[in-house]
């Protein structure tokens, strides 16, 4: 029988989500608007530009750390992929929230006693100006990866709030978040970032809780992180599989121990080294505010983390209940928009275009951090390398310059993006883990690193990372999954490890850095008040965490016996749910299928066996037919 189209649910916001939406939109855009016109007042110096004066206090640095870190590629990505990877994404969330504990531990204090702007000025002062020039190219290579998800993602709010299409919306929202940065600098950006991250938290709150509430879940709803726990029931009865760590894509892809430390390592490694998060670090007045402000930071971030892990966990729910039992399919840009989507169905007006206006505040904010961090890079850095005797008034305008002109990149790259806000993004990470943080690492605990170890690692971990990401990780050891839209974080192993492995066998081999200046240095920012020169110059130190690293090349290289083979016994339950059956294989689906799924008859279950056998190929399916969808809407 000649198989029929599969029929894709194609979001349309109702009059009230519209309309709401629309003035919620509005109202914030000409609020962050209005904070950077007046914070362009307090701008009369760089250090007024690029770290506010290093001014900002602990709970509000703390609120735009969060807003920071939390973009929109995890208020309505993150959704999107608790929906296609189920458990699996519990390691994200741990990692995401490990990582912000471990920048507390390792980087933030001596980060801020150095008392520079960027990461990149700590690298060109600790190993010179070659290296700084190498790291605002990584820098900047980091930063299109992030921004491009999340450029991507205001786009889309626009397209579905004002029905224009994609362009006009990524140009108008990528616009107004360019005007506010470069127009208000580090001060206005942080005043901003307080404001969003007070948007997204009650936007992304309230809603969770009435639709916990709606389907089904008790009194624990009020606090979401506790309260998706009572729709476990529901849960085990239409897709068992999701409560097996070992399984992902409805129960159909093996994960292994591996891939885990992989996520693990890759993500909280990556947070250390994403320059726009320490960027922050440079505006607390005092090293104690810095760790009270990452306190509030990793408080904040868990909180929206875990409660955008019950609102992935109902959406997960809810497509199978409600739209797959309509015959209905979700593709990748429908998925992004699942928060919205149940807020709509579940949720009053009012309070359904709450996401929407979150969705916008986090998507500005992140987005608002990248382009400082790229106006830092080459307005401070870059041209004051270049220009060494240059006025500070000029570093200023250059920084105007620079962010402008990051924000119009970043505009024309995300004309055409990836099809989940997650996959560019979570490469951010691995970027991120493969060059600063080793760097920024070894630079601060080891007095033995030196230029050349830092140059070259930055550029192992950089080419490396650039390379596995233009081939999808598909090279070598790194054939072993291709299931959706994270890539293989197995590579953030190699990479990281290759990177930290070349600066410290490097550095012995062309002699460990000699400048007592630099060296003197490394023990005021960990506190000292006198100097030692064998404090944190020990190479067995260095050479044992080289043999370390060297350990985890060889086996994330290695193949994975895993994914060698497909699950059986899991693949078969799960083809008894007719429902998840029609949403792993869309495309394979023979023409009776769609009633089955519209009568939602458990009798006729087996029938629809076939379906899943090849599911991760078919949850790829939708991506070229999003841009259909989207004529059609």
């Amino acid at each position: 029988a000649q198989a029929e189209e599969p029929k894709y649910y194609v979001f349309e916001p109702s009059g009230a989500v519209s309309t709401l939406g629309i003035i919620y939109t509005l109202l914030m855009i000409g609020s962050f608007l209005y904070v950077g016109w007046l914070s362009k007042r307090r701008v009369a110096s760089s250090d007024d530009y690029f770290t506010a004066g290093r001014s900002i206090g602990p709970l509000s640095n703390g609120l735009a750390m969060s807003s920071n870190y939390m973009s929109l590629a995890t208020f309505l990505g993150f959704t999107a992929l608790l929906w296609k990877m189920q458990y699996y994404v519990v390691a994200l969330v741990l990692s995401f929230t490990g990582g912000f504990v471990l920048i507390s531990i390792v980087l933030a204090p001596a980060l801020r006693r150095w008392g520079k702007f960027t990461s990149m000025q700590f690298i060109g002062e600790r190993f010179g100006q070659t290296a700084k020039v190498v790291a605002v190219i990584c820098m900047i290579f980091l930063a299109q990866l992030y921004l491009i998800g999340q450029m991507k993602g205001v786009g889309n709010v626009f397209q579905v709030m004002f029905h224009w299409d994609y362009t006009t919306g990524l140009v108008v929202g990528g616009l107004v978040v360019t005007a506010y940065v470069t127009i208000g600098g580090m001060y206005g950006l942080s005043y901003n970032q307080t404001l969003q991250a007070i948007i997204m938290l009650i936007a992304l709150y309230v809603p969770a809780v009435i639709i916990l509430l709606k389907l089904g879940a008790g009194p624990a709803s009020f606090f979401p992180p506790f309260g998706y726990g009572e729709l476990v029931p529901q849960m085990n009865e239409v897709m068992a599989s999701y409560f097996n760590p070992f399984l992902t894509v409805d129960g159909t892809v093996p994960m292994s121990f591996k891939f885990y430390f992989g996520v693990f390592f890759s993500i909280a490694c990556g947070t250390m080294g994403l320059p726009h998060i320490a960027m922050r670090y440079f505006t607390a007045p005092s090293i104690r505010d810095a760790k009270i402000s990452t306190l509030w930071g990793t408080f904040f971030i868990g909180l929206v983390f875990f409660t955008t892990f019950a609102i992935g966990f109902a959406a997960k729910l809810y497509t199978v209940n409600e739209l797959n039992a309509q015959g209905l399919q979700i593709q990748a840009k429908e998925a992004d928009l699942l928060i919205v989507v149940m807020s709509q169905a579940l949720t009053p007006g009012w309070i359904a275009a709450m996401p929407v206006a979150g969705a916008l505040a986090a998507g500005f904010s992140t987005i608002g951090g990248l382009l400082m961090v790229i106006g830092s890079g080459l307005g401070s850095d870059i041209y004051e390398t270049i220009n060494p005797k240059a006025e500070d008034k000029s570093k200023v305008k250059m920084g105007y310059i620079f962010t402008a002109l990051g924000g119009l990149a970043t505009i024309g790259l995300a004309l055409n993006p990836p099809d989940f806000l997650l996959t560019s993004v979570i490469w951010a990470f691995v970027v991120a883990a493969s060059t600063f943080t080793p760097v920024l690492i070894l630079g601060i605990w080891w007095k033995g690193a030196n230029k050349a170890g830092a140059i070259s690692g930055l550029l192992v971990g950089g080419i490396l990372s650039g390379i596995l990401f233009f081939s999808k990780g598909k090279l070598g050891g790194f054939t072993l999954i291709d299931a959706g839209p994270i890539v293989h974080l197995i590579t953030g192993i190699f990479t990281m490890s290759a990177a930290w492995f070349t600066i410290v066998v490097v550095s012995l081999l062309t002699g460990c850095e000699k400048n007592e200046k630099i060296l003197r240095e490394i023990d005021r920012i960990h506190g000292w008040q006198n100097y030692d020169s064998k404090r944190y110059s020990s190479n067995t130190f260095a050479l044992v965490t080289a043999a370390f690293a060297l350990v985890l090349m060889i086996w994330s290289a290695l193949p994975d016996s895993t994914y060698a083979k497909k699950p059986e016994a899991p693949a078969a339950a799960e083809s008894v749910k007719p429902a998840p059956a029609a949403e792993s294989a869309p495309a394979e689906a023979p023409a009776e299928a769609p009633a089955p799924v519209v009568e939602s008859a458990p009798a006729e279950a087996p029938a629809e066996a076939p379906a899943p056998v090849e599911p991760a190929p078919a949850a790829e399916q939708p991506a070229p037919a999003s841009q259909p969808a989207a004529g059609q809407q």
